[in-house]
């Protein structure tokens, strides 16, 4: 596999090298490498090989060297539940450390590239049955687990940092892990106005909101970024999944962040609820608060305008509280 037959740089197209002939022995060699659509942060490739296998390759030279490590272990976590389609992952690593089956965890020199290799899901058109489908395979991943809210390593929504080390207390998890460092974020780049009363107010009324436990009782394995553009059809037009990140907590997160920005058909909501019935309080208050992380997450990679809405939203879940 050379640099010119891959289009890529030599040492990410050596490494992704060592990983096929790991995966595919003789029929490893690379005939072509083309672009795929998707994605802000990250490039994207389709990898073909001689034996006629395609896989998927997103790469980045200035990502943490372990992005792509923690979003592998969240795609085996979610294809442990055996409950939706997943893509399995092949390898992952730095370029300038060669193939390995967990990547470098120390910082990755000028010019590498951070990359991880999954198998290729083409996409396909939706059945009728699609949302219906999704819903129920949500619903399914959402069956109670054991532990804490949390998980046993951090890892990224976007390409900010997700803080996951686990509390008893839910509603202190929500506050601490994932509304504190998304405010102090904003806060410092200048999108807040830290004089305003609604954001001292606002973590106090989530604790209120929320309670010590998730509304199930024992927390689920959450994908924790379930918008639309982490899931498509296959070419069967069944669901599949992407871009994980993971942690167990409540499932009313990811029912809330499927809501947020449109693109889920209303049968997903019906389907999901007609297994796993969704409390009254969800929708008067928790939809919000649970709406509020992507919202700071969005205001800190997007600007103002989310930042705005987040406020509104900071707003009307202190009110909802307030007269509850």
């Amino acid at each position: 596999m050379t640099p010119e037959v891959s289009g890529l740089p030599e040492a990410l197209a050596s490494s992704i090298a060592q990983a096929l002939e790991t995966r595919l022995g003789g029929g490893a060699a690379v005939v072509s490498v083309g672009p795929l659509s998707g994605g802000c942060v990250n490039d994207a490739k389709l990898v073909r090989t001689r034996s006629g296998d395609e896989f998927f390759l997103k790469h980045n030279p200035s990502a943490p060297p372990s992005l792509f490590e923690a979003e592998a272990d969240g795609l085996e976590a979610l294809r442990a539940r055996n409950v939706v389609r997943i893509p399995e992952v092949v390898a992952h690593g730095v370029s300038d450390g060669g193939a390995r089956g967990a990547s470098r965890r120390d910082a990755h020199s000028p010019g590498s590239h951070v990359w991880l290799l999954l198998e290729y899901v083409p996409a396909g058109a939706a059945t009728p049955s699609y949302w219906e489908e999704l819903g129920h395979s949500a619903a399914a991943l959402h069956e109670p687990i054991t532990g804490e809210p949390g998980y046993e390593r951090d890892n990224f929504i976007g390409p900010l940092t997700q803080e996951n080390e686990p509390l008893a207390d839910w509603s202190e998890f929500w506050v601490s892990r994932r509304l504190r460092p998304q405010l102090d974020l904003a806060s410092r780049a200048g999108l807040l106005d830290n004089d305003d009363q609604v954001w001292r107010e606002v973590l106090d009324a989530i604790r209120e909101a929320l309670g010590s436990s998730p509304q199930s009782g024992e927390p689920s394995l959450l994908h924790g970024d379930l918008w639309s553009g982490n899931v498509y059809p296959d070419t069967a037009g069944r669901p599949v999944l992407i871009d994980p990140a993971v942690y167990r907590g409540d499932p009313e997160v990811d029912l809330a962040m499927a809501e947020l920005f449109g693109g889920f058909d209303p049968a997903f909501q019906r389907a999901y609820r007609s297994v796993r019935p969704v409390p009254s309080e969800y929708d008067r208050v928790r939809r919000r608060v649970y709406q509020l992380y992507p919202l700071l997450v969005h205001a800190n990679l997007f600007g103002a305008g989310y930042a705005a809405s987040a406020r509104a939203n900071a707003a009307a879940i202190v009110s909802q509280v307030r007269t509850s």
